[in-house]
């Protein structure tokens, strides 16, 4: 017992982990707050839909801006994570600093987007960004360089691309550090760079392994180099990150979203001394009934959207790279879900309000389609033992929300007899619905 102890290192990995999930997660919520959202007792159907555009806009480009970089290193990380046998101080110290520097992100980018002229906010910026490249490379170069740390049969291919990939953030850094000394604004929309060399350096990296004929495959815990044409080497070596360390930072922001909601939805009155009925029966007659029966619909709604994608990672036994990218675009999708529900409640106007609401859902429904028509097409990614009938009704469940979207969306257009429905009545039939053929089952 003592000596499986002492082989974890000080602290699991699986620990590790879930406190790197969490902080990621934690990271996200800072980003979103400060997207402005209207208060309560704001009326922004007095406001055009251009001047509240503008308002929001570079709130929403900062959080964009922030959210590709902190979701690039969420790949990273985990991608390195992955490779990971064991925890050792060296790593457990390193990435500690890692985590320290990743919560000042929201911070730096707040500071750049707020002061755009003064070169100060973004040389602190990359500054940030310099340091989690080099703490990221150190804590790679470590364990590359530590067989009693790295997990048995990491290929050769995959040692050399993600060295690669670690020198990418710190140069991309440091040419923002000259860029902002020389007062060019706008300097952190730079790493968008970065995201694409990331891209580019996976694809080109498999295409000459597979052109080279070589693969990686663990036999019995030799390493076998091989080519096969109907994979790709992220499913032959267990998925681009652990499946497991996935799961939980799916959990987090699913937790977030079914939070925020409530936040946003349900408005709270200020402090008063008053004890009688007035305060609490405006309170409540200002609508906030309404408020609360939306509520529930929406938490409804990311309730099925949670149970249809987990029900989908049940029947994925590895996560390849085009997965894991495009979970992160779906996490965005479902991040902005409260922000649009709340601007379609608080106002009248359908257009654009409602319908970008509609497009929310449009596209988290159909992102999440895509991705379990990626994972099951051919079986590369699901288990081989399941069936046919449970791909299709899992597809056929995941149509629900997109179809009913695209009626919605016709409604508040009034392209479709004119007429506009509330959206918490609209979208109580495909919550029906999705019981109905789930019980089927």
């Amino acid at each position: 017992m003592t000596q499986d102890i002492g082989t974890e290192g000080p602290v699991t990995k699986v620990n590790i982990g879930r406190l790197t999930n969490s902080i990621f997660v934690f990271t996200l919520l800072l980003l979103f707050t400060k997207i402005r959202i209207p208060a309560y007792g704001d009326y922004i159907a007095e406001v055009s839909p251009h001047v509240f555009g503008l308002m929001q806009l570079p709130d929403i480009l900062s959080f964009l801006t922030a959210y590709m970089i902190i979701g690039m290193i969420w790949i990273l990380a985990f991608h390195v994570f992955h490779m990971v046998a064991r925890i050792d101080r060296t790593y457990l110290y390193l990435h500690l600093a890692i985590l320290m520097l990743l919560t000042m992100i929201p911070i730096g980018c707040h500071y750049t987007g707020v002061f755009p002229n003064k070169s100060l906010f973004p040389v602190i910026f990359h500054c940030i960004m310099l340091l989690l490249g080099l703490l990221l490379f150190f804590e790679w170069f470590h364990i590359s360089r530590t067989p009693a740390v790295m997990r048995p049969g990491v290929c050769g291919w995959q040692i050399d691309c993600i060295t690669l990939k670690m020198i990418f953030l710190p140069v991309t850094a440091f040419a923002g550090i000259i860029l902002a000394v020389i007062d060019l604004p706008y300097t952190q929309y730079i790493y968008y760079i970065t995201m694409v060399a990331f891209a580019l350096t996976s694809l080109f990296s498999w295409r000459n392994l597979k052109a080279s004929g070589g693969s990686c495959r663990i036999d019995g815990g030799n390493v076998k180099e091989t080519v096969s044409g109907n994979h790709r080497p992220d499913s032959i070596c267990n998925g681009i990150v652990p499946h497991d360390m996935f799961e939980i930072m799916i959990n987090g922001v699913f937790a977030f979203v079914m939070t925020l909601i409530i936040r946003n939805n349900i408005p709270l009155p200020k402090l008063s001394g008053s004890d009688d009925l007035t305060l609490l029966l405006e309170y409540l007659g200002d609508g906030v009934l309404a408020d609360l029966v939306t509520f529930v619909f929406l938490f409804i709604i990311f309730a099925i959207f949670y149970i249809l994608f987990f029900e989908m990672l049940r029947y994925i036994r590895t996560l390849d790279r085009y997965f894991v990218y495009t979970s992160f675009v779906f996490i965005l999708a479902l991040i902005f879900i409260p922000l649009t529900s709340l601007l379609y409640e608080i106002t009248d106007v359908q257009i654009p309000y409602g319908v970008l609401f509609h497009t929310n859902i449009l596209i988290s429904g159909l992102i999440m389609f895509f991705l379990w028509k990626h994972a099951s097409g051919g079986g590369r990614l699901i288990y081989p033992a399941t069936g046919a009938a449970r791909v299709k009704s899992i597809s056929l469940r995941l149509l629900i929300f997109p179809i009913t979207a695209v009626v919605a969306m016709l409604m508040d257009s009034e392209f479709l007899f004119g007429i506009s429905f509330h959206e918490p009545l609209l979208y109580l039939i495909p919550c029906i619905v999705f019981y109905l053929l789930s019980r089927k089952e």
